[in-house]
């Protein structure tokens, strides 16, 4: 990789991710102490985080981790390459600590993290291109939801129509 390609690559990392590296910017070739130069240069371009930038990066990342939910959106970024960008991908590696509780607690729509499992893999990533894809998912999506929602309104229900739990609205 070129050192031009290098510094571009990593003034859009900062822009977008406000002074914090997390993709691993690897170019596969080692200096003469053996230290990869992708590795060498993410560690020293860290710049420290203000709190404000902290949180303001904490809510952007959650954001776009809910919008992984989305079948559309995956389908946008794929037919875009987005998937078949090293970069990017590291970044989805990266986004894999939403998994942990502390993290998870805040997300609306837990299914983003199940697609977050799934654009781990390189075969699901080719197939979003693919509208007829994204179509299925989405449709699987809606009816998992609609059978949920019955299921869940069955379980707080009596026979005799009045509910077992929560607020009594009769």
């Amino acid at each position: 990789m070129q050192v031009p390609i290098i510094k571009e690559l990593i003034k859009k990392v900062l822009r977008a991710h406000h002074g914090k590296i997390i993709a691993h910017l690897s170019t596969n070739q080692h200096n003469k102490n053996g230290v990869d130069r992708g590795e060498r240069l993410e560690l020293c371009c860290r710049v420290p985080e203000t709190e404000d930038q902290a949180k303001l990066r904490f809510q952007v990342e959650l954001e776009f981790v809910q919008c992984l939910g989305n079948p559309n959106y995956l389908n946008f970024l794929a037919q875009r390459g987005y998937f078949k960008d090293s970069t990017f991908i590291n970044y989805l590696k990266y986004l894999l600590y939403w998994k942990e509780p502390e993290y998870a607690k805040y997300l609306k729509y837990p299914m983003c993290l199940y697609f977050l499992d799934l654009l781990q893999y390189e075969h699901f990533r080719r197939e979003l291109v693919n509208a007829q894809c994204s179509k299925f998912i989405d449709d699987q999506q809606i009816l998992l939801w609609q059978h949920y929602t019955r299921r869940r309104s069955r379980l707080l229900t009596t026979p005799s129509g009045k509910r077992k739990y929560g607020p009594k609205y009769q």
